[in-house]
């Protein structure tokens, strides 16, 4: 209790550091954002402090992990929601981080949005590959490679469909579902356009509607609208809304386009 009661005076001593010589600022705020954490108060603020200390994706990827550290009860597609901003932070920086991202993702789910990510690990050098620039077959991957492959052409040929579909009489929770495939498929603008008709459809989980759209918004620089979406997040979603609306917070300051979206 008194650790959380010296926040607000640590919080005034890292703005005084960030409008000066910043020397000691990021310390600081990284002290802030653990004391935050340990005495259960809203860690955001901090992790802003701390994402203005050092903006690199080291520091994205020690706050992600720390949000899903402190919610425990995140499903997969809550933990692939956190994975996609660690992507577009730039900060799948580890085989392991890849295989986390690919079982939340799931191989024969989101086939196209797998393979992207086996390819992006591979360009990096972070995933290892044998002879011919193939995945090797002892490898914790080599599954998930083999998986998406043969669910790809199955799954890519379904969505114009999907889009009919979701256009006319499907449900919302269908809808729903389309407009997440689409998502992974990196067709940002139809997956936007099938998350609004399904808030439309009374889906039974509109924040995962409100996310879905708001992801495919980052993606597109629709910077303004997805804040929209992530300002009616919040329940379970709200921790994860909070660093997506902190990423679009950076990205419209430093004015840089967003790095590689999900998919």
């Amino acid at each position: 209790a008194i650790a959380a009661q010296g926040l607000p005076f640590l919080k005034q001593a890292v703005e005084g550091q960030l409008a000066g010589d910043r020397q000691y600022a990021g310390t600081w705020a990284k002290r802030g954002f653990q004391i935050a954490r340990a005495t259960k108060s809203d860690p955001t603020a901090w992790a802003n402090l701390l994402l203005r200390t050092d903006t690199g994706p080291g520091t994205w990827s020690e706050v992600i992990r720390a949000v899903q550290s402190d919610n425990r009860n995140f499903t997969a597609e809550q933990n692939l929601d956190a994975m996609r901003l660690l992507r577009m932070a730039g900060g799948l920086t580890t085989t392991s981080d890849y295989k986390e991202y690919i079982e939340a993702a799931g191989a024969a789910r989101r086939p196209t949005e797998v393979l992207s990510l086996i390819d992006e690990g591979k360009a990096k050098g972070v995933i290892q590959t044998g002879a011919g620039g193939e995945i090797a077959s002892g490898s914790p991957l080599a599954a998930d490679v083999s998986t998406a492959k043969g669910a790809r052409a199955d799954y890519v040929a379904t969505l114009p469909a999907s889009v009919r579909d979701s256009r006319g009489g499907a449900s919302g929770n269908v809808t729903l579902a389309n407009a997440d495939a689409l998502l992974g498929n990196q067709q940002y603008a139809e997956a936007e356009e099938l998350a609004g008709i399904a808030l439309t459809k009374n889906v039974a989980d509109t924040e995962r509607a409100q996310m879905i759209q708001a992801i495919a918004r980052v993606a597109q620089g629709k910077h303004d609208l997805a804040m929209q979406n992530l300002n009616a997040i919040t329940g379970t979603r709200a921790p994860l809304a909070g660093l997506w609306k902190l990423y679009i917070g950076q990205r419209t300051a430093s004015a840089q386009p967003a790095a590689t979206p999900a998919g």
